[in-house]
Protein backbone atom coordinates (compact mmCIF):
# COMPACT_ATOMS: atom_id res chain seq x y z
CA UNK A 1 0.00 0.00 0.00
CA UNK A 2 2.77 2.48 0.93
CA UNK A 3 4.67 1.93 -2.18
CA UNK A 4 1.43 2.12 -4.37
CA UNK A 5 1.45 5.81 -2.66
CA UNK A 6 4.75 6.73 -3.51
CA UNK A 7 4.12 5.70 -7.14
CA UNK A 8 1.00 7.99 -6.86
CA UNK A 9 3.47 10.62 -5.68
CA UNK A 10 4.48 11.59 -9.36
CA UNK A 11 1.06 11.69 -10.67
CA UNK A 12 -0.24 13.71 -7.66
CA UNK A 13 2.00 16.32 -8.48
CA UNK A 14 0.95 16.34 -12.21
CA UNK A 15 -2.37 16.55 -11.15
CA UNK A 16 -2.13 19.25 -8.64
CA UNK A 17 -0.09 21.40 -11.29
CA UNK A 18 -2.91 20.86 -13.54
CA UNK A 19 -5.91 22.09 -11.21
CA UNK A 20 -4.17 24.61 -9.80
CA UNK A 21 -5.71 27.61 -11.62
CA UNK A 22 -9.11 26.39 -11.39
CA UNK A 23 -9.01 26.02 -7.52
CA UNK A 24 -7.35 29.55 -7.40
CA UNK A 25 -11.28 30.58 -9.33
CA UNK A 26 -12.60 28.75 -6.65
CA UNK A 27 -13.50 25.23 -8.43
CA UNK A 28 -12.39 22.55 -6.22
CA UNK A 29 -11.40 19.91 -8.93
CA UNK A 30 -8.68 17.32 -7.30
CA UNK A 31 -9.82 18.51 -4.19
CA UNK A 32 -13.48 17.35 -3.59
CA UNK A 33 -12.37 13.85 -5.28
CA UNK A 34 -10.52 13.24 -2.36
CA UNK A 35 -11.78 12.78 1.28
CA UNK A 36 -10.28 13.52 4.43
CA UNK A 37 -8.52 10.33 6.26
CA UNK A 38 -10.26 10.97 9.19
CA UNK A 39 -13.29 9.52 7.78
CA UNK A 40 -11.31 6.15 8.36
CA UNK A 41 -12.30 3.51 10.60
CA UNK A 42 -11.17 3.95 14.63
CA UNK A 43 -7.65 2.31 14.47
CA UNK A 44 -9.20 0.58 18.06
CA UNK A 45 -9.63 -2.36 18.63
CA UNK A 46 -6.99 -3.91 16.49
CA UNK A 47 -9.59 -6.38 15.89
CA UNK A 48 -12.89 -5.53 15.24
CA UNK A 49 -15.32 -7.75 17.66
CA UNK A 50 -17.93 -10.00 16.51
CA UNK A 51 -17.45 -13.16 14.43
CA UNK A 52 -14.93 -13.26 11.55
CA UNK A 53 -16.26 -12.56 7.93
CA UNK A 54 -16.57 -16.65 6.52
CA UNK A 55 -14.63 -17.09 3.46
CA UNK A 56 -13.16 -15.25 1.23
CA UNK A 57 -14.07 -15.25 -2.23
CA UNK A 58 -12.19 -13.04 -5.03
CA UNK A 59 -13.59 -9.68 -5.83
CA UNK A 60 -14.50 -8.86 -9.61
CA UNK A 61 -11.86 -9.42 -11.54
CA UNK A 62 -10.12 -6.44 -12.12
CA UNK A 63 -9.22 -6.53 -16.15
CA UNK A 64 -13.59 -6.65 -16.53
CA UNK A 65 -14.13 -4.07 -14.13
CA UNK A 66 -11.58 -1.51 -15.92
CA UNK A 67 -13.26 -2.64 -19.38
CA UNK A 68 -16.61 -2.14 -17.97
CA UNK A 69 -15.76 1.20 -16.38
CA UNK A 70 -14.39 2.38 -19.75
CA UNK A 71 -16.95 0.94 -21.87
CA UNK A 72 -19.96 3.03 -19.61
CA UNK A 73 -17.57 6.27 -20.49
CA UNK A 74 -17.77 5.81 -24.12
CA UNK A 75 -21.09 4.70 -24.01
CA UNK A 76 -22.69 7.85 -21.38
CA UNK A 77 -19.38 9.76 -20.45
CA UNK A 78 -19.11 10.70 -16.82
CA UNK A 79 -22.80 9.94 -15.82
CA UNK A 80 -22.95 5.96 -16.66
CA UNK A 81 -19.28 5.90 -15.19
CA UNK A 82 -20.94 7.10 -11.83
CA UNK A 83 -23.64 4.45 -12.70
CA UNK A 84 -21.53 1.84 -13.19
CA UNK A 85 -19.07 2.22 -10.29
CA UNK A 86 -22.32 2.57 -8.23
CA UNK A 87 -23.04 -1.23 -9.35
CA UNK A 88 -20.10 -2.51 -9.23
CA UNK A 89 -19.97 -1.29 -5.14
CA UNK A 90 -23.33 -2.36 -4.76
CA UNK A 91 -21.94 -5.94 -5.53
CA UNK A 92 -20.07 -5.64 -2.74
CA UNK A 93 -21.75 -4.62 -0.02
CA UNK A 94 -22.20 -8.43 1.01
CA UNK A 95 -18.53 -8.85 1.86
CA UNK A 96 -17.44 -5.50 4.11
CA UNK A 97 -14.67 -6.99 5.33
CA UNK A 98 -12.98 -7.61 1.99
CA UNK A 99 -12.38 -6.27 -1.30
CA UNK A 100 -11.67 -2.75 0.45
CA UNK A 101 -8.90 -1.79 -2.27
CA UNK A 102 -10.73 -2.52 -4.64
CA UNK A 103 -13.86 -1.12 -3.06
CA UNK A 104 -11.81 2.15 -2.20
CA UNK A 105 -10.66 2.55 -5.90
CA UNK A 106 -14.28 1.91 -7.18
CA UNK A 107 -15.63 4.68 -4.39
CA UNK A 108 -12.98 7.68 -5.97
CA UNK A 109 -13.79 6.60 -9.11
CA UNK A 110 -17.76 6.50 -8.32
CA UNK A 111 -16.94 10.13 -7.34
CA UNK A 112 -14.62 11.69 -10.03
CA UNK A 113 -17.03 10.60 -12.25
CA UNK A 114 -20.09 12.11 -10.15
CA UNK A 115 -18.11 15.62 -9.12
CA UNK A 116 -16.53 16.05 -13.51
CA UNK A 117 -19.69 17.58 -14.62
CA UNK A 118 -20.33 19.61 -11.43
CA UNK A 119 -16.73 21.33 -12.27
CA UNK A 120 -17.03 21.72 -16.05
CA UNK A 121 -20.16 24.17 -15.40
CA UNK A 122 -18.28 25.84 -12.78
CA UNK A 123 -15.27 26.25 -15.43
CA UNK A 124 -17.91 27.27 -18.17
CA UNK A 125 -19.33 29.51 -15.65
CA UNK A 126 -15.81 31.30 -15.27
CA UNK A 127 -14.53 31.56 -18.49
CA UNK A 128 -11.90 28.87 -18.11
CA UNK A 129 -10.94 25.73 -20.00
CA UNK A 130 -12.44 22.79 -19.05
CA UNK A 131 -11.99 20.64 -16.24
CA UNK A 132 -13.28 17.48 -18.19
CA UNK A 133 -9.26 16.82 -19.52
CA UNK A 134 -8.32 16.65 -15.90
CA UNK A 135 -11.65 14.41 -14.69
CA UNK A 136 -10.59 12.14 -17.05
CA UNK A 137 -7.06 12.19 -15.93
CA UNK A 138 -8.30 11.29 -12.23
CA UNK A 139 -10.50 8.40 -13.68
CA UNK A 140 -7.30 7.17 -15.70
CA UNK A 141 -5.06 6.64 -12.75
CA UNK A 142 -8.22 5.06 -10.60
CA UNK A 143 -8.60 2.89 -13.28
CA UNK A 144 -5.18 1.66 -13.80
CA UNK A 145 -4.45 0.94 -9.62
CA UNK A 146 -7.40 -1.51 -9.75
CA UNK A 147 -5.09 -4.77 -10.54
CA UNK A 148 -2.62 -3.79 -8.20
CA UNK A 149 -5.77 -2.89 -5.48
CA UNK A 150 -6.78 -6.11 -6.12
CA UNK A 151 -3.92 -7.60 -5.71
CA UNK A 152 -3.79 -6.00 -1.97
CA UNK A 153 -7.25 -7.37 -1.18
CA UNK A 154 -5.89 -11.07 -2.51
CA UNK A 155 -2.85 -10.46 -0.11
CA UNK A 156 -5.00 -9.20 2.84
CA UNK A 157 -7.93 -11.81 2.71
CA UNK A 158 -6.10 -14.54 5.53
CA UNK A 159 -5.92 -11.84 8.11
CA UNK A 160 -9.65 -10.39 7.20
CA UNK A 161 -10.98 -14.17 7.51
CA UNK A 162 -9.79 -14.00 10.85
CA UNK A 163 -10.82 -10.85 11.58
CA UNK A 164 -8.11 -8.59 11.49
CA UNK A 165 -9.60 -5.43 9.82
CA UNK A 166 -6.22 -4.94 7.68
CA UNK A 167 -6.89 -2.12 4.39
CA UNK A 168 -10.54 -1.82 5.77
CA UNK A 169 -9.46 0.44 8.62
CA UNK A 170 -6.67 1.99 6.08
CA UNK A 171 -8.81 3.59 3.82
CA UNK A 172 -11.56 6.19 3.90
CA UNK A 173 -15.58 5.47 3.28
CA UNK A 174 -16.75 7.60 0.77
CA UNK A 175 -20.31 6.02 0.48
Amino acid sequence: LIGGERVALAAAREVDRRARRFQEAGIPVACAEFVSMALTPAGSPARDPGPPPGPYRPGPDPDSVQGALVAAYGSGGFPAVAGAAGGLLAALEHRPAYHCMTRHLLESIWRVAWLAPQHARAARRAGLPSTVPLSELLLRLNLAALPDGAALDDQAAPLQAAGVPILCRDVPRLR
